[in-house]
Parts: C-alpha cells; sequence; structure tokens
C-alpha cells in the first residue's frame, strides 16, 4: 500500500505565518495614526460615559438590577464590554475580509504557499486581539478609576463562558464573511446582532424594563431569563404527542420534531409543549419536566426519549442535598393532571412553574409552596456560584 503523500511544510499552519499576520496588521493599523489612538481613547471614553450615566442615576438602586449586585455602574461596564466582546466575534473576519478585497491583497495570498483558511482569516488576527486587549482594558479601568464592584464576580467562570461563547460567535463571523466573499459589500449578520447586542440584550438597562412589545423580542434572544410575572403567576402549557425519533438523548442538531411540537404550542397559547408517549410524559419540547405530589418531587429517568438538561440535574441535586424527596420514575399522563405542581426546567427558563395545562389549573392553579422553596435554594446556588464558594 502506497503512503499517503505528505503536506509540504510550506502549506502547513505555522506559527511564524500566524506571527506574520498579526505583525501586519498591527503596522497597517498604527500607520493610521489618529485612528489607532482613537480606538484606545474611545475604549477610555466609553468607561467615562458609564460613570456618568451611573452618577445621573445617583444611589438608586431599581429592583430590575438586584440579580446583578444592585450597581449600575458595573452593570454597564459588563455589559458594554462584553457587548463589544461579542460583536467584535461576529465582525472582524467580514470587516477585516472585506478591506483585504477592496485592496487586492487576497488574490497575490491566495496563489502562494499560505494555507487558503489562512489567507482569509488571517488580515483579521490582529483585530482579534486588539479587540479582546480593548476589551480587558475598558473593564480594568473601571475598576482601578471608577470603583467598579467585581467582589462577587467568578473570573474562572466568566473566561469559560466567554471562550464558549466566542468561539461560537466566530462560526457566525465566518459566516458573516461569506456574504462578504459573496456580495463583496454585505454583511447583514453583524449588523443584527450590534443592534440587538445593545438595544435588546441587557447591555444599557435590565430586559425587565424594556417596553412589552420590545421584551417579546428581546426574550427570544439566547441566555435570556423568564419575566417576574412568569414566576409569580405560572405559564401554561399543552400536552402533544412524541413525535421525535428514539434517540432523543443524543444532543443532536436535527430538532425540526421539537420546533413544530413548540410552535404547535405557542399557536395554542401555551409556552411549553409537555411531549406524551405511550402514555407517559418524555419532557418539554424545549425542557425537562418536573411534577410535585404532596411532598415528594418526580421527573421522568434518564433514557433514550429524554435529553438531560444541566438544571434539570441541578435541580435534583439541590433537592436531595436539602432533604427533599425526589424520585426519577416514569410519569403517567394521569399523575400529571392531578399533581400538586407542574414546573419546567432549563438553563434560559431556570425553574417556571406551569398552572395550567391543556386549558385546565394545575393544583390551585397557581404557583405551589414547593416551587418558592426550590426557586429560592436555586438562586441561593446561584449567588454562591457566583462568588466561587461552590463548584
Amino acid at each position: 500500500m502506497s503512503a499517503l503523500p505528505s503536506i509540504p511544510e510550506s502549506r502547513l499552519l505555522t506559527p511564524a505565518k500566524l506571527l506574520a499576520f498579526i505583525q501586519r496588521g498591527f503596522l497597517h493599523a498604527s500607520s493610521y495614526r489618529l485612528n489607532f489612538f482613537g480606538a484606545y481613547l474611545g475604549t477610555a471614553l466609553s468607561v467615562v460615559f458609564f460613570a456618568i450615566l451611573a452618577r445621573f442615576y445617583g444611589n438608586a438602586r431599581p429592583a430590575a438590577l438586584a440579580p446583578y449586585g444592585g450597581d449600575y455602574f458595573t452593570f454597564l461596564l459588563i455589559g458594554g464590554a462584553f457587548a463589544r466582546y461579542l460583536s467584535l466575534g461576529m465582525r472582524h473576519f467580514g470587516r477585516e475580509l472585506e478591506l483585504e478585497l477592496a485592496v487586492g491583497t487576497i488574490e497575490p495570498v491566495m496563489v502562494t504557499a499560505t494555507p487558503p483558511a489562512l489567507a482569509l482569516l488571517g488580515p483579521s488576527l490582529w483585530t482579534l486581539l486588539e479587540g479582546i486587549a480593548l476589551m480587558i482594558g475598558q473593564i480594568a479601568l473601571g475598576a482601578l478609576f471608577f470603583g467598579a464592584d467585581f467582589s462577587r464576580a467568578n473570573w474562572p467562570a466568566a473566561l469559560v463562558v466567554g471562550a464558549l461563547a466566542f468561539v461560537a460567535l466566530n462560526a457566525w463571523g465566518i459566516i458573516s464573511a461569506a456574504f462578504v466573499l459573496v456580495f463583496k459589500r454585505a454583511e447583514p449578520l453583524g449588523w443584527l446582532v450590534d443592534v440587538t447586542l445593545f438595544m435588546l440584550a441587557g447591555v444599557y438597562f435590565p430586559v425587565q424594563i424594556l417596553p412589552a412589545v420590545l421584551q417579546v423580542f428581546a426574550y427570544a434572544l439566547p441566555l435570556k431569563y423568564p419575566p417576574a410575572e412568569q414566576l409569580t403567576q405560572g405559564v401554561t402549557a399543552v400536552t402533544t404527542a412524541d413525535i421525535r425519533w428514539q434517540r432523543c438523548d443524543i444532543k443532536a442538531i436535527a430538532l425540526l420534531a421539537n420546533a413544530l411540537l413548540r410552535q404547535q404550542a405557542i399557536e395554542q397559547g401555551a409556552v411549553e409543549a409537555i411531549l406524551v408517549r405511550d402514555g407517559v410524559v418524555t419532557e418539554g419540547a424545549a425542557s425537562n419536566i418536573f411534577v410535585v405530589s404532596g411532598d415528594r418531587l418526580v421527573t421522568p429517568p434518564k433514557g433514550p426519549y429524554i435529553l438531560p438538561g444541566v438544571t434539570r440535574d441541578l435541580v435534583v441535586e439541590i433537592a436531595r442535598a436539602n432533604k427533599i424527596a425526589c424520585d426519577e420514575k416514569s410519569i403517567g399522563i394521569e399523575a400529571l393532571r392531578t399533581a400538586d405542581e407542574v414546573w419546567l426546567t432549563s438553563s434560559t427558563k431556570e425553574i417556571l412553574p406551569i398552572t395550567r395545562i391543556d386549558g385546565r389549573p394545575v393544583g390551585a392553579g397557581k404557583p405551589g409552596p414547593m416551587h418558592a422553596r426550590m426557586f429560592a435554594l436555586y438562586k441561593e446556588y446561584k449567588r454562591a456560584f457566583i462568588q466561587g464558594k461552590v463548584e
């Protein structure tokens, strides 16, 4: 059997080539001195703007800021820095590629031994590193000169979440660069993200204070938590046949059935669809299900028809740690309808009480005492995690 042909060393992605692109990006950016230093000055002025805006509101600490520590300046600083960070991940590939196409440097590099991916994305490496430095500088400036309060910050968790979010959004940034390759100047994804991040995603103010119409769009964005009234009043759900395949425990991108079932629920005025297979509850279209019967929690056991959620596992862990009986066993449709309480759990909904199913009230038709206790324990765990007191 003949050996596979080796890849020429000149075609490999080497540190020297990466460094060359970074150096080129720095020299090009710094040659426009006013613009180069203006970026750093603009970062500093944004921190000053946040400080002035926070001082304008005085020492008021509205309830909407309580989950974020209550300090408006720190809220603005973190929101602004991470919005810049995420917007950078979305836009820097497309923006730099558009510039390279305009000056005609892509084609000459492509005919050299440079790997195509590096030829297309390499020009954005300096912009990427500079953007990360500006974000770190913005946070540091706020902490050193304006008293931003990071006493409860969990830095390791923030770094992990930030890195994962940036990797995910870089994929969108590459898609945005593909738009530039085809249409030369069009970059709709980057524009859309900038608008939604700053206007609707809780950068300048908590989502809860937005007008009701805008909250509809805000809560459609990732990592948004349910409005306060959903926790105090509960939500509605409908039961529907589980039409999915036989390996729902595999976290795959084939979620068409889940999306269709969720849409059916929304069209009926419900927040979630509770899936039922052969008379047994499996899970929600985008959540896990808990029922309360007396003083016991019950949730369907893990298996091929259920995608285990981290919030589900955490609720089970918290319950058992606080001597709350929690069983992982099958829930029949009749047990669902006669339960004292029903909850759905997910990363974005947290622990949300369901007070009506198929038009009929659950228990007393309002969130029950077990939900109040469990949600308080859940919030206590979150605070301890943010402060680094639990792993």
